[in-house]
C-alpha cells in the first residue's frame, strides 16, 4: 500500500494477518505499475481495483439496487472513480441484467473524482479520448488518488457511448458533504462525499432534472480515514465539574 494510505486501513489488514509493504509513491498508479512489473518474477497474483475478479465482485452492487429498489431502476448512479474497476463492475452487473431481460435499459453512470485529482472526469469535460494524468497532487479524498488509471480510457469510451455524465468536487466542497453526510447519519470517508458535490453541481447546471432519480454509492465510512477529519472544525468545549454547569449554558444558548 503506499505510504500515505490511512492508519486505519494498515491496521485493518495487518490485524487479518497480511504481510504489509508500504511504498513511498506519488500515487496509487506508479505504485501500481510497479508492482505489476514484479509480478512474473516472484509469481505474484495482483488483484488491482481495475481487475477482472474485482469487477465481478462490484457487479453485486448492481444486483443488490436491483433487488433493493424492486426493479425500479435509478436514472444516474453516481461513483467515486479511482482505478475504474468499481464503475466497470457496477456497469457491467446491469448489462447482465439487461441481456437478461429483467431490465428494459441501462442506468447512466456519473463519473466523480476529486477536482486536485480527476484524470477521467477533466477528459471527458475535455472531449478528449485519453485519461489526462495528474500528478504531484493532494486531494482529502485518499481513497480515488490514482492519478494516471490504466483503465481511464475505457471509462472515457463509455462515457461518450453511454451518455455518462461526468463531475469533480473541490477540496472544500468535499468536506462540506461529508459534514452533510453527517448530519443524515451517514459517517463516509471523503472519497465518498464526492458524490453529492457532483451531483449537486450537475443538478445546478441542469444536467440531471428535478424529477430524475440518482443514486449516490457511499464507497467506504468514516472510520476508514479518520486523519481526514483534522481538516474539520469540530465545536468542542472542554469542561469540569466546576465549570460544567457554565459550559452548559453557554452551549444551548
Amino acid at each position: 500500500m503506499p505510504k500515505f494510505a490511512p492508519r486505519e486501513k494498515l491496521i485493518a489488514m495487518t490485524m487479518h494477518g497480511a504481510t504489509v509493504l508500504r511504498v513511498h509513491a506519488p500515487d496509487y498508479a506508479v505504485m501500481k505499475k510497479a508492482v505489476l512489473g514484479l509480478a512474473k518474477e516472484f509469481n505474484l497474483r495482483i488483484v488491482s481495483g481495475n481487475g477482472p475478479i474485482r469487477a465481478e465482485g462490484y457487479k453485486l452492487s448492481a444486483f443488490e439496487l436491483y433487488e433493493q429498489m424492486r426493479g425500479e431502476l435509478p436514472d444516474y448512479i453516481a461513483v467515486p472513480t479511482s482505478a475504474c474497476g468499481h464503475i466497470r463492475g457496477l456497469f457491467k452487473g446491469f448489462r447482465e441484467l439487461f441481456a437478461a431481460g429483467l431490465i428494459r435499459r441501462l442506468p447512466r453512470m456519473i463519473v466523480v473524482q476529486a477536482a486536485n485529482n480527476s484524470p477521467i472526469v477533466s477528459a471527458i469535460k475535455q472531449g478528449a479520448k485519453h485519461v489526462i494524468p495528474f500528478a504531484n497532487f493532494h486531494t482529502v479524498a485518499e481513497a480515488i488518488t490514482t492519478g494516471n488509471p490504466m483503465g481511464g480510457d475505457e471509462i472515457i469510451a463509455k462515457a461518450c457511448q453511454h451518455g455518462w455524465l461526468a463531475e469533480d468536487a473541490a477540496e472544500d466542497e468535499i468536506l462540506e458533504a461529508q459534514r452533510v453526510f453527517a448530519q443524515d447519519g451517514w459517517f463516509v470517508e471523503p472519497a465518498s462525499a464526492t458524490t453529492l458535490c457532483a451531483v449537486r453541481k450537475l443538478c445546478a447546471a441542469g444536467r440531471i432534472a428535478p424529477d430524475e432519480m440518482v443514486v449516490l454509492m457511499l464507497t467506504g465510512a468514516g472510520l476508514k480515514d479518520l486523519g481526514a477529519l483534522q481538516f474539520q472544525p469540530f465545536n468542542i468545549i472542554e469542561s469540569s465539574l466546576d465549570t460544567i454547569r457554565r459550559d452548559v449554558e453557554h452551549a444551548f444558548k
